[in-house]
């Protein structure tokens, strides 16, 4: 447009020309870079929140760990304790032998004390005995006492008596029962799946 005819352009169409050509000048810059710069920091701000919640999330986890430390520390103790009353195999035979001699320390005669067969449970086996006594009724009662004063677990069950009689005014009785100690063991593996044993 030549600039002698500029001159004859009323103000208000000049004004108007001016925003005109600035909306279209911007309008480029607004579509592809503001809105694009506008997604981003929406972007931005949703990872930043996802952050702020793991960072949290992590300080609350802090926070218990001494609580947590201590529950292992004491479930430690106690696994200890466990495995103290808790014989290991190489151990049984000694503490069958023990069990034996406090029979007879306490007056009784062992008839029988035989061994069974080990039941696996989770982290222990089941060792059972089977006992036969003959002896006072006070023996047999002292040897209980004995047994369950033992550091290592054992449990009486199953006691029959029979054959009750008297012997210089002393109570005489033969005596069954099953004794069943517990050793510790690990956790079986679990048994192999059929298309594991194809291989």
């Amino acid at each position: 447009m030549p600039y002698d005819k500029i001159g004859g352009i009323p103000l208000y169409q000049r004004w108007l020309i001016i925003v005109v050509l600035q909306v279209i000048l911007f309008a480029p810059y607004y579509y592809f870079i503001h809105m694009s710069k506008d997604k981003e920091i929406t972007k931005l701000n949703g990872e930043l929140a996802k952050l702020q919640q793991e960072i949290e999330k992590n300080e609350k986890i802090a926070k218990r760990l001494p609580l947590l430390e201590k529950e292992i520390e004491k479930l430690d103790i106690d696994l200890a304790i466990a495995k103290s009353q808790l014989p290991e195999e190489k151990e049984i035979p000694g503490l069958l032998t023990v069990i034996s001699n406090l029979g007879m320390q306490s007056g009784l005669d062992m008839l029988t004390f035989k061994p069974g067969t080990e039941s696996q449970k989770d982290f222990y086996a089941e060792v059972p005995v089977q006992i036969k006594i003959n002896g006072g009724f006070h023996n047999t009662l002292e040897f209980f006492d004995k047994v369950s004063k033992m550091p290592r677990i054992v449990t009486i069950s199953n006691v029959k008596i029979a054959n009750p009689k008297e012997d210089n005014g002393k109570t005489l009785i033969e005596m069954e029962c099953s004794a069943i100690t517990f050793r510790y063991s690990e956790k079986p593996p679990e048994p192999m799946k059929k298309e594991e044993k194809k291989k």
